[in-house]
């Protein structure tokens, strides 16, 4: 599963990297650790003209995206969401899934129309997973790709309370693969970058396979990844010396 991660890229970066219209979430801020119930940036492809320079200009973004348009034919949208699917018809006290399995998302009534009309890309430049420590305690491990930003598949679903639309995202996950598998049997499915800036998040399929899965053991979940910007992850890390120790399969 992916019960944790981080996107310690700034809204001006996501914008960039994405080419996409992203005046909503002018307010997010890098985060190391992000806990479900997290309100968090997703990218969406709306019906319009992708080389439309002036947001203000860009078609009325409906209550609940739309059916992802073909590429050729979409405008790419940074938008606020709430980590912890909830769609229209389930009860206020009802489960809020952080997760669909790929093996069964298409057909789980939780998520099925969501997956037909309603997916999304979650940006993360990494995500946690735990191992058994010593005795009851766990050992949480900071795992990333080495392209820098992750393109995670996502399933979305928009409710209404009080005239106030509240978009909720669950990630997709697989079977762990690689260094990623040996820390855990499940991680997010991810895109290819060219996947992921063509405007489709409905080309969802398989994870790629990048040249080396990177795993740091570290304290606490959010406690020193090294940081990233637009151009790709910095040098060195903040954490102190033998703090954390990077593996690469």
């Amino acid at each position: 599963m992916c019960g944790r991660y981080g996107l310690n890229v700034n809204a001006n970066d996501l914008a960039t990297v994405y080419r996409a219209i992203g005046e909503d979430i002018d307010g997010w801020t890098p985060q190391y650790s992000i806990a479900p119930s997290t309100t968090v940036p997703i990218l969406l492809a709306l019906p319009g003209d992708p080389d439309q320079d002036d947001p203000r200009a860009a078609p009325p973004r409906p209550a609940a995206p739309a059916a992802v348009p073909a590429a050729e034919n979409a405008v790419r949208i940074l938008e606020p969401a709430r980590w912890g699917f909830r769609p229209a018809w389930a009860n206020e006290s009802g489960p809020r899934p952080i997760n669909a399995r790929l093996e069964t998302v298409a057909s789980n009534g939780m998520f099925r129309a969501s997956f037909r009309a309603h997916r999304a890309i979650v940006p993360m430049t990494g995500y946690y997973e735990w191992t058994p420590g010593r005795g009851k305690t766990k050992i949480p491990h900071w795992i990333h790709g080495d392209a820098g930003l992750l393109h995670a598949a996502g399933v979305t679903a928009t409710t209404t309370t009080d005239g106030v639309a509240t978009t909720t995202v669950a990630i997709i996950t697989t079977t762990g693969t690689d260094r990623a598998g040996e820390i855990h049997d499940r991680m997010p499915v991810f895109l290819t970058p060219e996947i992921s800036t063509s405007g489709s998040p409905r080309a969802a399929s398989t994870p790629p396979r990048p040249r080396a899965w990177c795993t740091w053991p570290v304290s606490r979940p959010g406690r020193s990844p090294p940081p990233w910007t637009a151009t790709g992850w910095t040098r060195g890390s903040t954490a102190s010396p033998g703090s954390i120790r990077r593996t690469r399969h």
